[in-house]
């Protein structure tokens, strides 16, 4: 995997995470990291893990776990 999705996905493998979470572990942007994540969605690698968090502005958010 290209450098930044490899990133998204380790992070992820470590716990689940809102892409806001991602977004500040990685020190990255949102707008980096939701696309990457995205991509690894589309390649069956993440996958909702049933849950929603609140994010800073109080809406729900997807929380992402690596799939298996």
């Amino acid at each position: 995997l290209p450098d930044l999705r490899q990133q998204v996905l380790d992070a992820t493998a470590t716990q689940p995470y809102i892409d806001q979470g991602l977004a500040e572990r990685l020190a990255m942007p949102e707008n980096t990291v939701r696309p990457r994540r995205t991509e690894l969605r589309d390649r069956g690698l993440v996958e909702p893990a049933g849950l929603t968090r609140k994010t800073r502005s109080g809406r729900s958010a997807v929380v992402w776990r690596v799939v298996g």
